[in-house]
């Protein structure tokens, strides 16, 4: 009677169990555009690379779908998301990716991006690509990985248009929506071109053996740490994030490591280039005899001169044995003597001459200057706490900036952007976001904060602070001093 007692009461508590929670996976690619055929296949390559990220994630293979050149309108869009989260539960995690081509605003249309399957094409405006989330139980990350993606979130647009973001629904963009994003490619690598934003989401996840995102330490990652990555790393365009709690979604990450990579641990020290740092000074390790070259692409009249790399050879014998690895770059004091940006990457090459991007970073040089002669300018918005508050932030030359939040009391309650580069922009305007959260993700009550605010101007610490006053409604005042 006791045994059969013991086996019910097993029995019940089986049933008490909550079910594991489940990762479900939608990959979408749209190239063969008609009216834009620049993309052509290389976006299949960002399929492969996010696919194999997520199975050594431990996603099942049945719950990730691709869509590779198949959807050409909002019906079998919408369908397509529908079969590939209909049965998720509260608990779980959908995560939907589509790279594609993103249209800035245009006379006649806002923001959006395009839908084609190489015979067909259709507009995708944020209303209606957010609205096909809205019924799908647990959290849900959306990615877009396109030019202007970020106005699709009314970043980097001068009237942002609200969007429908719930507190289940997160959206992760590759670049403000005044920037473009990139892909690398190679004569040889065509159809396997890899954009940046995917490069450095699956680099951040962990599938190259380093769990590169990974802040805290806690050997997860957060989407809120993840953004943080991509927005450091990733040197072309500036990742934007919207989330009510990117600081606690936590993402799959990669259990077993790709080694196929042979260039990986990329680790560096400062990215300010000036009268008083000339050295640019980074380490990362090699597993295997490769051949390894430097990349530095100029920003020169408003755009990155992708055409006209320096490239610099890590071996004058071509090879590069296994190993860690210090590397130095001296730049020139003619170079020094200008202000300007520069890409930095590292390219490992296989047998059969394909290029793997291992490393990049965003590199500024900042010429001589009298500090006197800088100024700083903040100015925000009224918007609610599901858009945060825009930053502008003028800063008339390359510099590195902090920017940290106190309250009433003088309390530090978030460092919001540390050791941050500047990156080019239109008249040297910063965009920025708080979102009018704390260090611990929480939201801030209503009240008065000041930002405070940092910046390296030729060898000189600037500050000056901005007060923010946060009402019950959740509306925004901004002020500034110098």
């Amino acid at each position: 009677m006791r045994t059969r007692f013991l086996w019910f009461f097993l029995f019940l508590v089986i049933l008490t169990v909550p079910a594991a929670a489940e990762t479900r996976v939608l990959l979408i690619a749209c190239r063969d555009f008609v009216t834009m055929p620049e993309l052509g296949d290389s976006v299949s390559g960002n399929l492969e690379l996010l696919q194999a990220t997520f199975r050594q994630a431990d996603v099942k293979s049945e719950h990730i779908r691709i869509e590779d050149g198949t959807i050409s309108d909002t019906d079998r869009l919408g369908q397509a998301i529908s079969e590939a989260f209909s049965e998720a539960a509260d608990g779980d995690l959908s995560i939907f990716y589509i790279c594609t081509h993103g249209i800035d605003r245009t006379d006649r249309m806002p923001p959006h991006l395009l839908l084609s399957d190489g015979s067909a094409e259709a507009v995708l405006e944020a209303d209606t690509l957010f609205r096909f989330f809205s019924d799908i139980r647990g959290e849900v990350l959306v990615m877009i990985d396109s030019c202007h993606s970020g106005a699709l979130i009314g970043r980097g647009v001068n009237e942002p248009k609200p969007f429908p973001l719930s507190r289940h629904l997160h959206v992760l963009t590759s670049s403000l929506g005044s920037e473009s994003a990139w892909y690398y490619g190679h004569q040889r690598l065509s159809s396997g071109a890899v954009s940046y934003f995917a490069n450095a989401v699956c680099t951040g996840l962990g599938l190259y053996g380093a769990l590169s995102a990974d802040a805290n330490g806690d050997e997860e990652v957060s989407l809120g740490e993840l953004s943080q990555y991509v927005r450091r790393s990733m040197a072309s365009s500036t990742c934007q994030v919207a989330s009510y709690n990117a600081a606690q979604l936590l993402l799959p990450r990669c259990r077993e490591s790709d080694r196929s990579r042979p260039v990986y641990g990329f680790t560096c020290g400062s990215q300010l280039i000036s009268s008083n740092n000339t050295d640019f000074t980074f380490s990362f390790n090699v597993r295997r005899d490769t051949r390894i070259e430097y990349r530095l692409t100029p920003y020169s009249e408003g755009h990155w001169d992708w055409a006209n790399p320096i490239v610099i050879p890590d071996s004058e014998t071509g090879l590069t044995g296994p190993g860690g690895k210090t590397r130095t770059l001296s730049i020139a004091p003619d170079n020094r003597a200008r202000d300007g940006y520069l890409i930095f990457q590292i390219f490992a090459y296989e047998s059969d001459g394909r290029p793997q991007l291992c490393a990049e970073r965003l590199l500024a040089i900042q010429a001589e200057a009298d500090p006197r002669d800088l100024s700083f300018e903040v100015t925000g918005a009224s918007l609610n706490s599901a858009y945060g508050l825009p930053i502008l932030l003028t800063v008339p030359m390359p510099s590195i900036f902090r920017i940290s939040v106190y309250d009433k009391e003088g309390t530090e309650i978030r460092r919001l952007y540390y050791g941050e580069l500047t990156r080019p922009s239109r008249d040297n305007v910063q965009v920025l976001t708080w979102d009018l959260r704390d260090e611990n993700g929480n939201p801030v009550p209503p009240g008065p904060y000041t930002l405070d605010i940092m910046a390296v101007l030729s060898g000189q610490r600037v500050r000056t602070s901005a007060l923010v006053t946060v009402s019950p409604s959740v509306s925004i005042t901004l002020s500034y001093d110098n």
